[in-house]
C-alpha cells in the first residue's frame, strides 16, 4: 500500500459562483471496489465553468437514480451530489496506485485518462460524470470505483494509455475526441417530430413546421420576465426572434437535451463586441494556475450561443460559445 501525504491540495466548487482552494482536502481511502488516481495533470474545460455557474441546478450534479446499486452510492467517498462541495476537473491524465481486493480491470502502474459521462449511471435529466456529482481530477489523488467507470455491459471509462505521451498531450484527447465527435454527430436540421417547440417573440414559422409537426407549440414575448416564468420547462426546439443577448441567454436555459436553437436576426446587429470561443481547454498540473484560469473564467457570462443553431447533447453543447462585452 503507498503512503499518502495526510491532506492535499483542491479546488473545490462551494456553490454558485464559488470555488475554494482547500490545501487540507483529506485523501479518501479505497474501498474494496476503488482505484486510487494519481493525478498528473487535468485540463479545465469551459464546461467547468458551466458547473460553477449552476452548481446543484447542473443535471449532472443531482443524484443518480439508476444503472447501479444505489446502497453502492454510499460506499464511493467521492460521490457528491446536490450541495455538496465536489472537485471539478474532467480531462485528466493519472496513475493507478491502489486498487481495492474486489477491482478486476485494472491493476497498479496503470495510466490512464477519464471519459467523464458515465452513460449508466442515470440522473433525472443526464447521468453521473466525473468531476461533477463524482470528485474530479483539480486535486492531487482521487478514488474512483470500478462500478463507475466500467459500465454493467463491459464498456470501460477509464481509457489506457502508454508511458510514451506527455501528460499534456494524454490530457488533450478528451477535448479533442469532443471536437472529432461535433463533426461526426449527425446534426437535426429540422423541428423535432411530436416535440415542444417555444417561439420566443414575433415571427413566422412556417417554413419550419411545413414538413415536421411539433406536438405542441408556445409563443411568448421576446422578455426575459416572460422566460423566467416558463423556468422548470424544457424544450425540443426554441426559436427566438430577437437580438437582445439576455433574451438569448435566457431561452438558452430552456433546451432540453439534444435540443436545437434558432436565434433570427432579422438584420438587427447583436450589440457591443461578440466573443467567439472554440473548444476552451487549458492544461494545468498546478493548482495555483488552475485557480488562476478559474478565476478568468468566471466572470464570463458563458451562455451558449450560436447564430444559426445550439445543440445540446446532455448538457454538452455544440463547441461554440459566446460571449458578449
Amino acid at each position: 500500500m503507498p503512503t499518502y501525504p495526510e491532506s492535499q491540495y483542491a479546488i473545490q466548487i462551494v456553490g454558485k459562483d464559488e470555488f475554494i482552494v482547500n490545501d487540507h482536502k483529506p485523501i479518501d481511502p479505497v474501498g474494496p471496489y476503488q482505484m486510487m488516481l494519481e493525478v498528473e495533470a487535468c485540463g479545465i474545460c469551459f464546461s467547468d465553468t458551466k458547473l460553477l455557474h449552476q452548481f446543484d441546478s447542473h443535471p449532472r450534479k443531482s443524484e443518480v437514480i439508476a444503472g447501479i446499486d444505489l446502497d453502492a452510492l454510499a460506499e464511493i467517498p467521492g460521490y457528491r451530489p446536490g450541495t455538496q462541495p465536489t472537485t471539478p476537473g474532467h480531462e485528466p491524465v493519472a496513475r493507478i496506485v491502489e486498487v481495492g481486493e474486489k477491482v478486476t480491470h485494472f491493476k497498479v502502474g496503470d495510466r490512464v485518462l477519464v471519459q467523464a459521462d458515465w452513460k449508466h449511471l442515470r440522473t433525472a435529466k443526464s447521468n453521473g460524470a466525473f468531476g461533477y456529482n463524482f470528485d474530479g481530477a483539480l486535486e492531487e489523488f482521487v478514488v474512483v470505483d470500478e462500478r463507475c467507470v466500467v459500465s454493467p455491459e463491459g464498456e470501460e471509462f477509464l481509457i489506457h494509455v502508454s508511458d510514451g505521451p506527455s501528460a499534456a498531450a494524454v490530457g488533450l484527447i478528451e477535448p479533442w475526441a469532443t471536437v472529432e465527435g461535433s463533426y461526426a454527430w449527425a446534426e437535426r436540421n429540422h423541428i423535432a417530430e411530436g416535440g415542444a417547440l417555444l417561439v420566443v417573440g414575433e415571427g413566422s414559422i412556417d417554413s419550419l413546421t411545413g414538413d415536421h409537426t411539433p406536438a405542441s407549440v408556445e409563443y411568448v414575448a421576446a422578455s426575459v420576465e416572460a422566460l423566467e416564468a416558463l423556468e422548470g420547462q424544457t424544450f425540443d426546439d426554441i426559436v427566438v426572434f430577437s437580438a437582445v443577448p439576455e433574451v438569448i441567454e435566457k431561452a438558452a436555459l430552456l433546451l432540453g437535451t439534444r435540443a436545437v436553437m434558432c436565434v433570427v436576426l432579422g438584420k438587427r446587429r447583436l450589440p457591443g463586441r461578440c466573443l467567439w470561443t472554440l473548444g476552451v481547454s487549458t492544461m494545468t498540473s498546478s493548482v495555483s494556475a488552475a485557480q488562476r484560469v478559474l478565476t478568468r473564467l468566471r466572470v464570463m457570462r458563458g451562455f451558449l450561443l450560436t447564430v444559426i443553431c445550439v445543440r445540446m447533447t446532455s448538457v454538452r453543447s455544440s463547441v461554440l460559445r459566446a460571449r458578449w462585452v
